[in-house]
């Protein structure tokens, strides 16, 4: 049956491609009962690539609105990580000059002798490291959300979700 080979496939869709009610088919993945046998990943990356079209690179919900069953292209996926990881370096290479420059900044007061202006120094490249550590967590959400580190094949069953148990 479809419904086992495709990961994708719905009870609404069935009952539309064979021209029969959805309970009809939800009946008979009952009584038959249907599973699903898919791997995590696979279902997972099919739920990314629906929020693809649901939001932009930072995350903000796009105006305009797709069919539950749309799907991004795996390049509109790949373009919208891209665009992630690019914005991820960029704000951690901006971060970490800013540190360096105040760490330069303390090294040079020191040799000359102003504690004043180490002190600011000091403020600053500590501010710096706090930041660093407020964006790495940041990231880190983020890489989860976007999917970015998941890895594994593990199988899952799905069992008719309209099923009597």
């Amino acid at each position: 049956m479809e419904w086992e080979g495709e990961p994708l496939a719905t009870f609404s869709g069935l009952a539309e491609r064979f021209e029969v009610q959805v309970s009809s088919i939800s009946r008979r993945a009952d009584r038959e009962t249907w599973t699903k046998r898919g791997q995590l990943a696979s279902i997972n990356e099919a739920a990314q690539r629906k929020a693809d079209l649901l939001t932009d690179a930072l995350g903000h919900e796009k105006q305009s609105k797709s069919n539950a069953g749309d799907l991004a292209t795996r390049t509109e996926s790949e373009d919208l990580r891209a665009a992630v990881t690019a914005r991820h370096r960029t704000e951690w290479g901006d971060l970490e000059a800013y540190r360096q420059s105040a760490l330069e900044a303390m090294d040079t007061a020191k040799k000359a002798g102003n504690r004043e202006t180490w002190y600011i120094a000091k403020v600053a490249a500590d501010t710096a490291k706090a930041n660093l550590s407020a964006l790495e967590i940041k990231q880190q959400g983020e890489r989860r959300a976007w999917g970015l580190d998941m890895h594994g094949e593990e199988d899952i069953v799905i069992a008719n979700p309209r099923g009597a148990g």
